[in-house]
């Protein structure tokens, strides 16, 4: 029994952004997790946008998910996650991640970025999903978990890294799937020890059906030429980079989630 669950809070603008990552989200949260989807009307009508978003939560709870919905009528959508994120502060099932898909646009870009720089404000981690346009999530069996840590002492304590296993380790269930550990070295020694230090990792967080592979490239040749997955999960720099996230997505040749861990987290728990 692992005591961490996914309370993911979805700020969506519309039922339709809600229908592309309906499975994603029901294999992140089933079976002990829940959804928090929180409507932000700037142009739709709150009463329509609150209609439609019910039937949405009523789906995830026919999949055994459990969903709440509020809805926030405001003119910005950062505006308005704030100002759900001020309201639920008290809820009984605290949200612990925010789920984002990537902006479409400019005007998009920079509101998902205020909400990125507050989410750590409300011990919120963060989960950007980036959708293959051609592959998705393809067969839902592999799992390839970036790590990028020079520091291996503090490999654990890495927030990103935490939440990015925990994840794989939820998608893994509910895929019956495998997990690959990655990560890139400069060289052989390097190589070594990364290799040691992965498995160890594995051993740790008790991650069950896994490999590890400790490529000796530049992180961005080694995602390129890496075994393929279904899915892949990176950390996201701290100064986030919409563009480097799209170019990674491209890179690996699947969809990806881009993760920052609150620090709350712990995947050796």
């Amino acid at each position: 029994g692992r005591s961490w669950k996914p309370n993911l809070l979805v700020p969506v603008e519309s039922a339709d952004e809600l229908r592309g990552s309906f499975g994603l989200i029901h294999d992140l949260t089933s079976p002990k997790g829940a959804v928090n989807i929180m409507g932000i009307a700037t142009d739709l009508p709150a009463v329509e946008l609150r209609e439609d978003l019910g039937i949405a939560g009523s789906h995830f709870l026919d999949e055994d998910v459990f969903a709440t919905v509020s809805v926030i009528e405001t003119h910005t959508y950062a505006a308005g996650f704030l100002a759900g994120m001020g309201a639920l502060r008290g809820a009984f099932l605290r949200p612990n991640i925010v789920y984002l898909t990537m902006p479409g646009d400019a005007e998009r870009t920079e509101e998902a970025r205020a909400v990125v720089d507050r989410a750590p404000d409300y011990d919120l981690g963060i989960v950007l999903f980036a959708d293959h346009p051609r592959a998705g999530i393809g067969r839902r069996r592999t799992i390839n978990v970036w790590v990028r840590t020079p520091d291996w002492e503090s490999a654990h304590e890495v927030a990103e890294l935490d939440l990015a296993l925990l994840l794989a380790y939820q998608l893994q269930r509910n895929w019956g799937g495998r997990i690959r550990l990655l990560t890139a070295v400069g060289s052989e020694e390097a190589q070594e020890e990364a290799t040691v230090n992965l498995a160890r990792l594995v051993d740790l967080a008790r991650i069950p059906t896994s490999e590890v592979h400790a490529v000796i490239a530049s992180f961005d040749d080694a995602v390129a030429n890496a075994p393929q997955a279904d899915i892949s999960i990176l950390g996201l720099p701290d100064h986030i980079d919409f563009e480097w996230a799209a170019q990674t997505m491209v890179r690996t040749r699947s969809a990806c989630l881009f993760v920052r861990g609150s620090g709350r987290e712990s995947a050796a728990a």
